[in-house]
């Protein structure tokens, strides 16, 4: 009798680990996908901030010249004149003069730290 007990516990124990791990595996696989879309909305985030702050900068580097006639020196004239505010601390612009009525190369890319 005692071979019968051990055999149904056996099952029993078989029974509830098969009743535990579909659930345990669906929920794992939940967490991976809800992690790669937090992921994506991230990224797609940072891109959009970025082009953000490019068109920030293009914006008043045109506005500069609408109003003056000549394309700005620097970065710094842009935020002194015309209230340019970018995060410096997550962007690096670059702003390439070239001349007073010759577009500047601008460039903005995200900071690395």
């Amino acid at each position: 009798m005692a071979r019968r007990t051990f055999g149904a516990e056996r099952k029993r124990r078989g029974s509830y680990l098969r009743q535990i791990a579909l659930p345990l595996a669906a929920f794992a696989l939940m967490a991976v996908f809800f992690y790669r879309g937090m992921s994506s909305v991230d990224e797609n985030a940072a891109s959009e901030r970025l082009a953000m702050a490019d068109r920030a900068v293009r914006r008043a580097v045109a506005q500069c010249y609408a109003v003056e006639g000549q394309y700005p020196a620097s970065l710094r004239y842009l935020k002194e004149n015309y209230g340019l505010m970018v995060d410096e601390g997550s962007y690096v612009v670059k702003i390439d003069f070239a001349g007073g009525n010759i577009l500047p190369n601008i460039t903005v890319m995200p900071r690395y730290f």
